[in-house]
């Protein structure tokens, strides 16, 4: 809705500034050669739309998480070529992915490393990927924190190469510090995650600290930290795993699978179960389920061995309403910083506060407002 004055006129000191701009500079391109047109078609499909120009971005067209994941297996499908998922953050249009199956151009070197936004002059600001491994589900936020600073985005080495897991916090902390100090040589630095990404992000911190480095800000975006009782079977994991491809879709694990099906789940199943509810595009196989099962498995496993350590940080925890753990949240994380813990509630469940448009506003905001307080320029 928009904002009204007094006299029921659009109140337009009040609206926000916009974040992006959403009107083309060019007018509409048509694909120039076979591959943008293939490509055109494969969006055009994926995203339900007519008419996509070459130069048309991916996100600003209406794309998510769960279609980037349909799109990248059909072009895996069409040109034999598999790109990861989060190469759509880099080359978000057709004219970009074009050149990039081109037979003359250097295949794309994978990185854990993405650039979601190089621009900006302002200290840059890192995404922890959650247990799924992938970054996608900050596309959204990323798109509401405006242009004036550069956003990247850590994405978990097992979806690069399965044999690549790493397999404690610990490691994924110390390999991950490595990766934003050969963007950012020194601190201060500002990271966040979502989920496990908020607690990735925290051991981040605890680890820079023993190298002297100050993170000024670390935001939690509904993370939470295990108990030590929390040991999960195979059969638990694969509920866990069909759990967080259901949350994106709005749907629950309870109306997938009932109590008495638990011990018969096999990744087989599981499959077949994914399909059945539209958890995942009908482009996506059983081979690439076993890859997002494997990274899936290692995390929520290193998960569970985890004991988190004390640091200082000024830290922003941002909790979902409807999440279910945000009274353990508080306790948990109010004895592990030792600096200033600003705590808001958002409307909204585990999943919704990274999917629905409002929701994602609300904590777009909210870390607007962290960062903004810390007045933190290169």
């Amino acid at each position: 809705s928009l904002p009204l004055t007094p006299n029921g006129k659009v109140n337009r000191k009040a609206l926000p500034a916009p974040t992006r701009n959403f009107f083309p500079h060019d007018a509409y391109v048509a694909p120039r050669n076979l591959i943008e047109l293939k490509l055109t078609q494969l969006l055009s499909d994926t995203l339900k739309t007519s008419i996509i120009g070459v130069n048309d971005n991916f996100f600003e067209l209406g794309g998510n998480s769960f279609l980037a994941v349909r799109f990248m297996a059909q072009i895996q499908t069409e040109f034999q070529v598999n790109l990861p998922v989060a190469t759509l953050f880099q080359y978000s249009t057709v004219s970009q992915l074009a050149k990039q199956l081109k037979d003359d151009t250097p295949p794309i070197s994978p990185s854990p490393l993405v650039n979601i936004q190089t621009e900006g002059s302002q200290t840059p600001l890192f995404f922890i990927h959650p247990v799924g491994g992938n970054i996608l589900c900050y596309a959204a936020l990323a798109q509401q924190l405006g242009q004036d600073r550069p956003i990247y985005g850590i994405q978990s080495p097992g979806l690069l190469d399965p044999g690549n897991s790493l397999e404690t916090i610990e490691a994924m902390a110390a390999y991950y510090c490595e990766l934003i100090q050969a963007i950012q040589l020194e601190g201060p630095y500002c990271l966040a995650g979502w989920s496990m990404g908020g607690v990735i992000a925290h051991e981040m911190v605890h680890q820079l600290s023993m190298e002297r480095e100050v993170v000024s800000l670390l935001c939690l975006i509904d993370s939470y930290i295990p108990t030590t009782e929390y040991r999960p079977n195979e059969k638990q994991l694969f509920v866990e795993l069909l759990g967080n491809l259901a949350g994106p879709t709005g749907k629950s694990v309870d109306s997938i699978i009932g109590a008495p099906e638990i011990d018969k789940l096999t990744l087989s199943r599981v499959f077949d179960l994914t399909q059945r509810h539209h958890l995942l595009s009908p482009d996506v196989s059983i081979a690439q389920l076993e890859c997002l099962w494997q990274v899936f498995q290692s995390n929520a496993l290193a998960l569970a061995r985890y004991s988190p350590r004390p640091c200082a940080s000024s830290t922003l925890l941002l909790q979902a309403s409807e999440s279910g753990k945000q009274g353990s949240q508080l306790i948990n994380w109010d004895s592990l910083i030792k600096g200033d813990l600003t705590t808001q509630m958002i409307q909204g469940d585990h999943f919704s506060i990274l999917r629905e448009p409002q929701q994602v506003e609300q904590v777009a905001s909210y870390l607007q407002q962290g960062l903004k307080l810390l007045k933190l320029t290169h």
